[in-house]
Parts: C-alpha cells; structure tokens; sequence
C-alpha cells in the first residue's frame, strides 16, 4: 500500500509533552559491507527498492557533479588535456567498481535526501510554488512579511524540485551536501581521477597529485554548508518558532510530505537536529519513530498518519506494523515515550561506535 497525501488537519499542541533536549542525530548499527552490499546491488533491506534506486541516482548525481567541477577546476592548468582524455562520468563508473571507497555515512545521507526526493514527488510537490493535491499549502512561506523566511522557503522548494526530478545516472546533481559528507565524495572523485589520469600515461604522476589535490581542497573549502536544504529548513523553523500556529505547521508539512520543513519543525520543537529527525524517519526503528511522535505531543491518528507517510520508503511498515503501533500509542506515557528514544542521546560518533560493541545499543 503506498501513502498517498491525507486531508490531514494535525496539530501538534505547544508545551503538550515534555521536549527532548540534546539529542543527537539518529543511525542504526548496520555493518559497513553489509550496507554495500544492499546498495550494490539492490536487495532486500530495510528500504524498499524503490529507495535503493533513488540512492544510487543521488549518489551518482553528486559524484558527476563533483567531478564536472573538479574538471573545470584544472582546465586552465597543465592536467586539462590529460583530464579532457577521460570520459565524462569516469568517477561514477570507476565507484561502482571500487565500492568499499563508498563510506557508510555518506549512504546513509544519501538515502535521506533520496527519501525526501522520492516522498516529495509521490505527493506531488517539488516546484517553486507549491500546491498540494488536498487541503491548504504552505506556500504562503514565500510571501512571509519576514524576507528571510520567504527567500528560504523559495531555496527550499528548488532544492525539493532538484532532489524529486527523475533523471538517470549519468546525470548530474547539486552536492548540496552537509560538509563532511561533501569532502567525502570530493576526495573520493580525486582519488579516482588521479588513477584515471595515470593510467593515461599523459601527465607525471606526482603533479597529477599535487594540482589534483590543490584543486579539491579548493573545491571543499569553498562548500557553504549553510546553503543545504536541511540547513534552510532548520533557519526557517527557527524564524518560525514561537509564532501561534507554530503546531499547525508541524501538522501541514506532514499532510503534505514536506518533509525537510516537517524535520526541522519538529526538531525545532523537540530540541534535536532536523538532520537527527530524517535520519529518524528513514533508518531508526518504526517503534522509534511513533515514540519521537508521542514526545512531540502527537495523537494515534497523527502517529498512523505519519507512518502512512514515510511508508513508501520503508519495508518494514506495512499496515499490520502501523496497526499495532498506533493500537498501542495511547497506552504510553511520557516517560515511555522518553525511554524508547533514550539511546537517540548523545553524539552520533559515540552511538556508531557503541553500536559496533554491542548492536542492541542503538536498536
């Protein structure tokens, strides 16, 4: 069954739960090779196929475009013509070739950009001006009396354009990526360039590296993080905050899966990181997600409503799993709902290597 967008009215009533401060990003103890080998190829997993695909288009995406940048970083230098002997997209053949330079952190950001692109247009939404099927928009955001909430509610809605327009691999995507992710691929793109171009035989090996490396530590240090959709969406949550309909709109960007928006609002709200929600939604366990919903003060119904919401890109909620979970949502209290996301404290570089120890620790 896929989630289609609900004329949903839900309003997450301010002050109703105790809020939960200092939370760190959400992850999940999923092996390196194992994660690699969900991703090439495609097999059963947590995430449905049609997940695993968005994932690997957004990888290839970002890689291509690292590498056209890359390319025109050096095109007035002396490696132009040795770079100009190798075919275009080199960088994603020569990765799916060499997986294990993939790291599990970058798989796991691009499986959340590519659950958002893929919810994003499956509600169909995703332009500059949006409108959802049902109900009100919320793309009043851009004629917001306060220029800044308007000008990132625009950026917002290109970026959810960008990441929902279905193209193929072998093109290019924005790697409007969170820093360290983005140095990530960087260095992997120069890493492979630099054997691609060696294997040439055109240029001397060893200023192969030099301008190869000066051009990618450029490239990274020129990467604003603050420009990421998720760093968009958190400024306009924070911009937001305190205003009388503040759980009205947590409420809206569910019924209309935006999710960026829904993320930051409620990680506003709960005092986590928007990126901390998202990876919530798309790796941590179902039973996790509905007790982040209690916390923030949500009902059954709007419990059910969001599982109805991410389910597209979970295997693991079908409707037996969101009946029982939402059966059993009223029968929790407060503290419940604190316990179940108790092991979402903490620095996610802590709970990735206690997840190593014991694999419980961030079940």
């Amino acid at each position: 069954m896929s989630a289609m967008p609900l004329d949903h009215g839900a309003t997450f009533p301010v002050g109703s739960r105790p809020l939960m401060a200092a939370i760190g990003s959400v992850g999940g103890p999923i092996l390196h090779m194992l994660d690699l080998a969900q991703f090439l190829p495609v097999g059963g997993s947590l995430w449905t196929d049609a997940l695993i695909s968005e994932t690997r288009r957004h990888l290839a995406g970002c890689v291509n475009a690292v590498e056209a940048e890359l390319r025109d970083a050096l095109s007035g230098t002396a490696l132009a013509s040795a770079f100009s002997a190798i075919r275009e997209g080199s960088a994603w053949v020569g990765l799916q070739a060499n997986p294990q330079l993939i790291g599990a952190d970058l798989i796991a950001q691009m499986r959340i950009r590519a659950a958002i692109g893929l919810l994003t247009r499956q509600a169909g939404l995703g332009t500059d001006n949006p409108v959802a099927r049902d109900g009100e928009d919320i793309s009043w955001l851009h004629y917001d009396a306060d220029p800044d909430v308007a000008a990132q509610a625009s950026a917002l809605s290109l970026a959810e354009l960008r990441w929902a327009t279905v193209q193929g691999e072998h093109a290019a995507m924005a790697a409007d990526l969170p820093a360290e992710q983005f140095a990530d691929i960087v260095w992997t793109v120069t890493a492979l360039s630099v054997a691609g171009i060696g294997r040439t035989g055109l240029a001397d090996p060893l200023s192969v590296q030099t301008l190869i490396a000066t051009a990618a530590a450029n490239i990274i240090a020129a990467h604003d993080e603050g420009e990421t959709p998720v760093a968009r969406a958190s400024r306009i949550a924070r911009l937001l905050r305190g205003r009388p309909d503040e759980g009205e709109l947590l409420g809206q960007a569910l019924a209309h899966r935006r999710m960026l928006l829904f993320a930051a609002f409620a990680g506003e709200r709960a005092g986590m990181p928007a990126h901390a929600v998202l990876d919530a939604l798309v790796h941590a366990p179902a039973q996790r997600i509905a007790a982040l919903c209690h916390v923030l003060g949500g009902s059954a119904s709007d419990c059910r409503h969001l599982l109805l919401q991410i389910q597209p890109v979970r295997r693991d909620l079908d409707d037996s799993a969101i009946v029982a979970l939402t059966a059993a949502f009223d029968g929790w209290t407060d503290a419940d709902g604190q316990v179940a996301i108790a092991s979402m404290r903490g620095p996610a570089e802590l709970r990735a290597k206690l997840a190593l120890i014991d694999p419980a620790s961030s079940a």
